[in-house]
């Protein structure tokens, strides 16, 4: 009679194994390079707030000048009309 293999050899139970460690790594390294990414989103998110809510206050004299430039444009362009 001939022998059977076992598909269940002790070789392919350590091949299988060796396989699942290996994913198992891959999977970690997956996710820390996801938290890692999602953390410097956050920061960068954090620090693009920060910078615009600095450039977007605008003082009194900021919006004085843009009247003036704004004004002194439709005088030009009103003078241009009538000449």
């Amino acid at each position: 009679m001939e022998a059977h293999t076992n598909p269940l050899s002790f070789k392919s139970v350590r091949q299988g194994a060796h396989r699942m460690g290996y994913e198992h790594a891959i999977l970690d390294s997956t996710e820390k390079a996801v938290e890692h990414s999602l953390a410097s989103t956050s920061h960068a998110n954090v620090r693009a707030m920060n910078v615009f809510s600095q450039s977007s206050k605008t003082s009194c004299f900021t919006w004085l000048a843009m009247l003036v430039m704004l004004l002194a444009f439709i005088m030009v362009v009103f003078l241009i009309r009538i000449t």
